[in-house]
């Protein structure tokens, strides 16, 4: 796992994204870390308009997803199982 200076956390809790809009500079890593009992994802895109970027896939309590982001842009993503869970990083030079 990348030190503190490396990447950036964002809590998932209480189906919300922790926080839900993120500036971060290039090269950053993100890690979220999920602290509801029950599965989420972390998948770039909108509920109608998945992309291609990053898709964690399902996980649980505990565990962590991470995604270096290595190109300027605002990346929206959701959780696939609760689409009204969303979040935005803005990734700036």
């Amino acid at each position: 796992m990348p030190n503190n200076t490396e990447h950036v956390d964002v809590n998932i809790k209480l189906f919300t994204f922790k926080p839900e809009v993120l500036e971060i500079p290039v090269g950053k890593t993100v890690v979220w870390t999920n602290g509801d009992a029950i599965e989420h994802s972390i998948t770039q895109g909108t509920p109608d308009n998945p992309g291609p970027e990053f898709d964690s896939g399902f996980f649980t309590k505990g565990d962590t997803y991470s995604f270096t982001f290595t190109e300027v842009g605002e990346y929206d993503y959701f959780c696939k199982r609760h689409n009204s869970m969303r979040g935005r990083i803005k990734v700036t030079e």
